[in-house]
């Protein structure tokens, strides 16, 4: 089922970016909040099929934790603890403190970060078993 979701949603987006493309007379500030809506879009639908992105997102807003916490408490290897990381921080979700140490913590990377996983996390994690892995 949540393939469906994303195949829908990527040619939804495909359609309307090529509909948006084609207006020469769309004016600038618009093309920003479609990208800006299109970017959230796709890391919403990224987030929510990874339990590992999720378990982050619905954590990290309310309490700042250590990679091999988190990782031990959703039963992920550090390994995919680390790339799931490594991606929220492109997203520009969370960074670490210290940076660059497994032994820091995680935290919001700013002020806009943590309003929006909380959002993202009250919305979808209304309960911790609906952030653990497998769910």
């Amino acid at each position: 089922m949540p393939l469906r979701i994303v195949a829908f949603a990527s040619a939804f987006a495909m359609v309307l970016g090529v509909a948006n493309a084609e207006t020469d007379s769309a004016d600038e500030n618009n093309k920003l909040e479609w990208h800006g809506w299109l970017k959230e879009t796709e890391m919403v639908f990224r987030i929510r099929l990874d339990p590992v992105l999720r378990a982050i997102v619905c954590r990290v807003p309310y309490t700042e934790i250590s990679p091999n916490k988190l990782a031990w408490a959703i039963r992920a290897t550090p390994n995919r603890m680390m790339e799931a990381i490594v991606e929220l921080e492109r997203m520009g979700l969370i960074k670490m403190e210290p940076p660059f140490k497994f032994d820091g913590n995680i935290v919001p990377a700013s002020r806009h970060a943590l309003d929006q996983m909380r959002r993202w996390a009250e919305e979808w994690c209304t309960s911790d078993d609906k952030c653990e892995l497998g769910s």
